[in-house]
């Protein structure tokens, strides 16, 4: 969720231009979605965990990890999603 917040504000504040919540329709969603593998760290049954493992498949071989801990963030990022405006969350898990 910090990649996603980071973004956004990148976005929300660029001096290149200015996006005005008002050019979009009123009925508009601002909308985000996660990939599991990405936010829930440490799930080492996954089948990306054990791609990634093997060795040149990933620049430099970096492993994701704790990747960005959302379990352990979720009201965090609950707060962020309120504070950006957005209106819809798609939520992934890995079965």
């Amino acid at each position: 969720m910090k990649l996603l917040l980071a973004f956004a504000l990148t976005f929300w504040t660029s001096t290149c231009f200015s996006v005005s919540l008002n050019q979009f329709p009123k009925d508009f969603r601002f909308c985000v979605a996660t990939s599991a593998h990405q936010i829930e760290g440490n799930n080492f049954h996954s089948d990306w965990w054990k791609w990634e493992e093997i060795p040149g498949k990933i620049k430099h071989n970096e492993v994701s990890g704790i990747a960005t801990d959302s379990y352990r963030h979720l009201n965090e990022d609950i707060n962020n999603m309120k504070w950006l405006g957005v209106n819809l969350y798609r939520f992934s898990i890995e079965w």
